[in-house]
């Protein structure tokens, strides 16, 4: 929030109990909602991350034999109500042409998690460290899965291409985001950075300068970009392209 601010950004924070499932979604959505454009947007979190079961069956269309969700873990997990890749696909979609979104997931398994990619396996934790990864016990898992059947099924987003928005994530799908005294070092490594390279550096290549300042002793971790293939070559944070529907 203070890299941002810094950079001239106006922000708000959700913390602790106010990031509930409907705290996330209400603030995404209000964001969006108030985007002209031109404008640059950017969502950050910092937290779990973790699968739950694919009730729509969507993850299998990309990935054949994929039966889970990426999700984003909010304060009220526990009802079953978690953020998952589709959640945050779909809000994305409603983002104004002109307007660019950019995500920073400092989360397990946050590689691809606007949408559906991917499966991610478990990874070996050093001493010291603890990992991002919160696994879902069987009994929220059925409310998850109560909760997801309850609602209207709905089209599958696909790939990223024809789509505005960028994620930086801390990892790929298949590995998990690691911490250190409560703080992940994606972010600790992303937020020096920032400062440095808004206009200067293009979108792809601050991804690369992310990979290359990245902690050495982490292990099992590597910073993503997923993105439109005709956003790479943006400025980061520094301009937009107009999308349009059919």
């Amino acid at each position: 929030r203070e890299a941002l601010e810094n950079l001239g950004f106006a922000t708000s924070f959700l913390a602790d109990g106010e990031a509930t499932y409907d705290g996330i979604v209400s603030s995404l959505r209000k964001l969006i909602k108030g985007s002209r454009p031109g404008d640059q947007l950017v969502f950050q979190y910092a937290g779990h991350g973790t699968h739950v079961d694919d009730v729509n069956g969507d993850e299998a269309l990309a990935t054949p034999g994929d039966t889970q969700d990426e999700a984003l873990v909010p304060f009220d997990f526990s009802s079953g109500r978690f953020l998952i890749d589709d959640d945050i696909g779909e809000i994305m979609d409603d983002l104004p042409a002109g307007v660019s979104l950019t995500c920073f997931m400092d989360c397990c398994h946050s590689g691809s998690n606007t949408r559906a990619f991917g499966f991610g396996t478990s990874s070996s934790v050093a001493i010291g460290e603890t990992s991002r990864y919160l696994p879902v016990p069987a009994e929220i898992m059925i409310r998850h899965v109560n909760n997801r059947r309850a609602l209207p099924v709905k089209a599958t987003r696909g790939a990223y291409e024809g789509k505005p928005e960028v994620l930086y994530a801390a990892c790929s799908p298949k590995q998990e985001a690691k911490e250190s005294g409560g703080h992940g070092y994606f972010t600790l490594t992303v937020v020096p950075l920032l400062a440095k390279s808004i206009g200067k550096l293009t979108y792809a290549q601050f991804i690369a300068a992310v990979q290359k300042a990245f902690p050495g002793h982490v292990e099992d971790q590597v910073p993503q970009l997923d993105c439109a293939k005709d956003r790479l070559g943006l400025p980061l944070l520094g301009a937009c392209l107009l999308y349009t529907s059919d």
